[in-house]
Protein backbone atom coordinates (compact mmCIF):
# COMPACT_ATOMS: atom_id res chain seq x y z
CA UNK A 1 0.00 0.00 0.00
CA UNK A 2 1.73 3.06 -0.94
CA UNK A 3 1.51 6.73 1.41
CA UNK A 4 -1.26 8.14 -0.54
CA UNK A 5 -3.39 5.09 -0.37
CA UNK A 6 -2.59 4.20 3.35
CA UNK A 7 -3.58 7.92 4.03
CA UNK A 8 -6.97 7.75 2.45
CA UNK A 9 -7.66 4.27 4.36
CA UNK A 10 -6.65 6.03 7.61
CA UNK A 11 -8.74 9.07 7.01
CA UNK A 12 -12.01 6.79 5.95
CA UNK A 13 -11.05 4.51 9.34
CA UNK A 14 -11.18 7.57 11.82
CA UNK A 15 -13.84 9.06 10.03
CA UNK A 16 -15.81 5.93 10.27
CA UNK A 17 -15.14 5.86 13.89
CA UNK A 18 -15.92 8.97 14.81
CA UNK A 19 -19.73 8.87 12.92
CA UNK A 20 -20.11 5.46 15.53
CA UNK A 21 -18.89 7.20 18.32
CA UNK A 22 -21.45 10.03 17.77
CA UNK A 23 -25.81 9.52 18.22
CA UNK A 24 -26.89 10.52 14.54
CA UNK A 25 -30.62 11.74 13.32
CA UNK A 26 -31.67 10.19 9.72
CA UNK A 27 -34.14 12.51 8.22
CA UNK A 28 -36.47 11.14 5.75
CA UNK A 29 -39.14 12.11 3.42
CA UNK A 30 -42.49 10.09 3.32
CA UNK A 31 -44.03 9.66 0.08
CA UNK A 32 -47.25 7.96 -0.78
CA UNK A 33 -48.13 7.74 -4.47
CA UNK A 34 -45.97 10.93 -5.56
CA UNK A 35 -47.46 13.33 -3.19
CA UNK A 36 -45.36 14.43 -0.20
CA UNK A 37 -46.92 13.31 2.85
CA UNK A 38 -44.42 14.52 5.41
CA UNK A 39 -40.71 14.13 6.84
CA UNK A 40 -39.93 12.18 9.40
CA UNK A 41 -36.81 11.58 11.63
CA UNK A 42 -34.83 8.93 13.06
CA UNK A 43 -33.05 8.92 15.96
CA UNK A 44 -30.05 6.16 16.42
CA UNK A 45 -28.90 6.07 19.79
CA UNK A 46 -26.70 3.56 21.63
CA UNK A 47 -29.37 0.54 21.94
CA UNK A 48 -32.02 1.68 20.18
CA UNK A 49 -34.02 3.87 17.40
CA UNK A 50 -36.49 6.09 17.35
CA UNK A 51 -38.81 7.17 14.57
CA UNK A 52 -41.16 10.04 14.54
CA UNK A 53 -42.62 12.98 12.75
CA UNK A 54 -39.94 15.64 12.14
CA UNK A 55 -42.33 18.45 13.49
CA UNK A 56 -43.21 16.25 16.71
CA UNK A 57 -41.19 18.28 18.85
CA UNK A 58 -42.63 22.01 18.05
CA UNK A 59 -45.62 22.56 19.98
CA UNK A 60 -47.32 25.06 17.72
CA UNK A 61 -47.94 22.59 14.80
CA UNK A 62 -51.14 21.44 15.44
CA UNK A 63 -51.51 19.02 12.54
CA UNK A 64 -48.31 16.45 13.11
CA UNK A 65 -48.84 12.61 13.84
CA UNK A 66 -48.48 11.56 17.53
CA UNK A 67 -46.76 8.11 17.05
CA UNK A 68 -43.63 7.26 17.77
CA UNK A 69 -41.89 3.95 16.54
CA UNK A 70 -39.36 2.24 19.27
CA UNK A 71 -36.78 -0.18 18.00
CA UNK A 72 -34.52 -2.09 19.66
CA UNK A 73 -32.34 -5.61 19.31
CA UNK A 74 -35.53 -7.18 20.54
CA UNK A 75 -38.28 -8.92 17.79
CA UNK A 76 -41.42 -6.86 19.09
CA UNK A 77 -41.41 -3.42 18.17
CA UNK A 78 -42.95 -0.74 20.60
CA UNK A 79 -45.01 2.02 19.51
CA UNK A 80 -46.75 4.91 21.16
CA UNK A 81 -48.87 7.03 20.37
CA UNK A 82 -52.40 9.50 21.08
CA UNK A 83 -55.72 8.21 20.77
CA UNK A 84 -57.79 10.87 21.70
CA UNK A 85 -56.63 12.13 24.91
CA UNK A 86 -55.57 8.34 25.81
CA UNK A 87 -51.77 8.65 25.63
CA UNK A 88 -50.68 4.60 24.95
CA UNK A 89 -47.91 2.46 24.22
CA UNK A 90 -48.22 -1.16 22.66
CA UNK A 91 -46.18 -3.98 21.30
CA UNK A 92 -46.07 -5.62 17.43
CA UNK A 93 -44.05 -8.87 16.73
CA UNK A 94 -41.32 -7.79 14.00
CA UNK A 95 -39.53 -10.33 11.89
CA UNK A 96 -37.79 -9.16 8.96
CA UNK A 97 -36.42 -11.72 6.16
CA UNK A 98 -34.45 -10.17 4.01
CA UNK A 99 -33.30 -11.17 0.66
CA UNK A 100 -30.10 -9.34 -0.34
CA UNK A 101 -30.25 -8.66 -3.80
CA UNK A 102 -27.31 -7.62 -6.23
CA UNK A 103 -28.65 -4.37 -7.49
CA UNK A 104 -26.16 -1.55 -6.98
CA UNK A 105 -26.67 2.35 -7.20
CA UNK A 106 -25.38 5.35 -5.51
CA UNK A 107 -27.81 7.46 -2.86
CA UNK A 108 -25.88 11.20 -1.86
CA UNK A 109 -22.39 10.40 -1.22
CA UNK A 110 -23.30 6.62 -0.47
CA UNK A 111 -22.63 3.68 -2.31
CA UNK A 112 -25.84 1.64 -1.71
CA UNK A 113 -26.82 -2.33 -2.40
CA UNK A 114 -30.64 -3.57 -3.00
CA UNK A 115 -32.47 -6.04 -0.62
CA UNK A 116 -36.03 -7.10 -0.35
CA UNK A 117 -38.18 -8.03 1.74
CA UNK A 118 -42.13 -8.94 2.16
CA UNK A 119 -44.01 -7.05 4.99
CA UNK A 120 -48.09 -7.65 5.02
CA UNK A 121 -48.19 -9.37 1.57
CA UNK A 122 -46.50 -6.65 0.17
CA UNK A 123 -43.02 -6.15 -1.63
CA UNK A 124 -40.60 -3.91 -0.30
CA UNK A 125 -37.29 -2.64 -1.87
CA UNK A 126 -34.56 -1.52 0.71
CA UNK A 127 -31.23 0.40 -0.80
CA UNK A 128 -28.87 -0.09 2.73
CA UNK A 129 -25.10 1.36 2.67
CA UNK A 130 -22.27 -0.54 4.75
CA UNK A 131 -20.67 2.74 4.58
CA UNK A 132 -22.95 3.60 7.82
CA UNK A 133 -23.39 -0.11 9.31
CA UNK A 134 -26.03 0.95 12.02
CA UNK A 135 -28.83 -2.47 10.71
CA UNK A 136 -31.78 0.11 10.67
CA UNK A 137 -34.16 2.24 8.49
CA UNK A 138 -36.99 4.23 8.73
CA UNK A 139 -40.27 2.93 9.96
CA UNK A 140 -40.54 -1.07 11.04
CA UNK A 141 -37.46 -1.79 8.66
CA UNK A 142 -34.70 -3.28 10.41
CA UNK A 143 -31.79 -5.98 10.43
CA UNK A 144 -29.76 -5.21 7.37
CA UNK A 145 -25.85 -5.46 7.45
CA UNK A 146 -26.33 -1.45 7.10
CA UNK A 147 -28.25 1.77 7.03
CA UNK A 148 -31.51 1.50 5.23
CA UNK A 149 -31.60 4.87 2.97
CA UNK A 150 -34.66 4.08 0.96
CA UNK A 151 -37.33 1.92 1.23
CA UNK A 152 -40.22 1.84 -1.12
CA UNK A 153 -42.96 -0.37 -2.67
CA UNK A 154 -45.72 0.30 -4.81
CA UNK A 155 -47.26 2.92 -3.04
CA UNK A 156 -44.96 4.50 -0.81
CA UNK A 157 -41.49 5.82 -0.41
CA UNK A 158 -39.09 7.00 2.13
CA UNK A 159 -36.02 8.95 0.68
CA UNK A 160 -33.02 10.09 2.67
CA UNK A 161 -32.64 13.94 2.89
CA UNK A 162 -30.37 14.53 5.46
CA UNK A 163 -27.80 12.81 8.17
CA UNK A 164 -27.02 14.96 11.08
CA UNK A 165 -25.65 14.53 14.39
CA UNK A 166 -28.63 14.01 17.02
CA UNK A 167 -29.23 17.11 18.99
CA UNK A 168 -31.09 16.58 22.18
CA UNK A 169 -33.41 19.69 21.77
CA UNK A 170 -35.93 17.73 19.75
CA UNK A 171 -36.06 14.23 20.77
CA UNK A 172 -39.49 13.15 21.50
CA UNK A 173 -40.08 12.76 25.27
CA UNK A 174 -42.00 9.13 25.92
CA UNK A 175 -43.28 9.58 29.37
CA UNK A 176 -46.16 7.42 31.19
CA UNK A 177 -48.40 5.93 28.62
CA UNK A 178 -51.25 3.38 28.89
CA UNK A 179 -50.25 -0.15 27.82
CA UNK A 180 -52.81 -2.15 25.82
CA UNK A 181 -52.78 -4.83 22.98
CA UNK A 182 -51.88 -4.68 19.71
CA UNK A 183 -55.51 -5.76 18.14
CA UNK A 184 -56.65 -2.88 20.97
CA UNK A 185 -54.93 -0.43 19.65
CA UNK A 186 -55.99 -0.98 15.51
CA UNK A 187 -59.32 -1.48 16.59
CA UNK A 188 -59.21 2.15 18.25
CA UNK A 189 -57.21 4.08 15.34
CA UNK A 190 -59.94 2.20 13.24
CA UNK A 191 -63.55 3.51 15.38
CA UNK A 192 -61.84 6.62 15.77
CA UNK A 193 -61.28 7.43 11.40
CA UNK A 194 -64.95 6.27 11.14
CA UNK A 195 -66.27 8.23 14.05
CA UNK A 196 -64.23 11.38 12.47
CA UNK A 197 -65.55 10.57 8.59
CA UNK A 198 -68.93 10.44 9.61
CA UNK A 199 -68.75 13.73 11.37
CA UNK A 200 -67.27 15.57 8.80
CA UNK A 201 -70.00 13.88 6.45
CA UNK A 202 -72.53 15.12 8.96
CA UNK A 203 -71.25 18.56 8.77
CA UNK A 204 -70.66 19.09 4.83
CA UNK A 205 -74.73 17.89 4.84
CA UNK A 206 -75.54 20.87 6.30
CA UNK A 207 -74.41 23.19 3.63
CA UNK A 208 -72.89 25.69 6.61
CA UNK A 209 -70.69 26.72 3.69
CA UNK A 210 -67.25 25.32 5.27
CA UNK A 211 -67.20 22.74 2.41
CA UNK A 212 -63.25 24.33 1.56
CA UNK A 213 -62.41 24.51 5.33
CA UNK A 214 -63.43 20.37 6.08
CA UNK A 215 -61.31 19.09 3.17
CA UNK A 216 -58.88 20.71 4.73
CA UNK A 217 -59.17 19.20 7.59
CA UNK A 218 -60.39 15.90 5.95
CA UNK A 219 -56.88 16.54 4.20
CA UNK A 220 -54.69 16.47 7.26
CA UNK A 221 -56.27 14.08 8.95
CA UNK A 222 -55.50 11.39 6.13
CA UNK A 223 -52.08 12.53 6.02
CA UNK A 224 -52.00 12.20 9.90
CA UNK A 225 -53.02 8.86 9.95
CA UNK A 226 -51.15 7.40 6.46
CA UNK A 227 -48.36 5.80 8.38
CA UNK A 228 -50.26 3.97 10.48
CA UNK A 229 -52.03 2.50 7.14
CA UNK A 230 -49.10 0.71 6.77
CA UNK A 231 -48.53 -0.84 10.05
Amino acid sequence: MNKFKRLIFIGIFFSSISILSQNLTVKYRFIKENTIISDYDLNLEKDYSLFYESGYCFKDIVSRSELIIFKDKSFDIKLFDKVGELNIMTSKPLKLEWIIKKGKKTIGKYNCQQAEVIYKNKKWIAWFTNDLPFQEGPFIFNGLPGLILMMENDNYRFELLEIRTLKNECSPIIGDRKEISYEKYESLFNSLSKKNDALLKSLGNLNLKLETKLESISEKEKKINTLREIL
